[in-house]
């Protein structure tokens, strides 16, 4: 590993996720997401996982309802880079997502 990079963290919760992102230097416009996919539909208000502004997977929902980083989460962001096809950006969906993901406790499905 390199030893500049930090490690993954875990998280209890979405929000602790996002600050994380944020303090690595991603700020909201440049946070998007994807949600859980159930009977062919994605859930919008039920994150799953969050790509930087270069695509790169970032952060994720574990099976267990906890949050993790993704290796290399801290790299550089440069700015203007592609935006992820079909994902939401979180500056756009955050006052949304806060009705329907509580702080303190992400969204966990049943059949996970």
């Amino acid at each position: 590993m390199n030893p500049n990079r930090k490690s993954p963290q875990k998280f209890d919760s979405m929000w602790d996720l996002i600050t994380e992102l944020n303090a690595a230097g991603h700020p909201d416009d440049n946070l998007w997401y994807k949600g859980d996919i159930r009977a062919g539909e994605e859930l919008i208000f039920s994150p799953r996982y969050f790509l930087s502004a270069a695509c790169r997977l970032i952060g994720q929902r574990n099976s267990d309802g906890k949050w993790t980083t993704i290796y290399g989460y801290d790299d550089p962001v440069l700015p203007g880079g592609p935006v992820p096809a079909g994902a939401h950006n979180l500056a756009e969906m955050k006052d949304t997502l806060e009705l329907f993901v509580h702080k303190g406790d992400g969204p966990v499905l049943a059949n996970e």
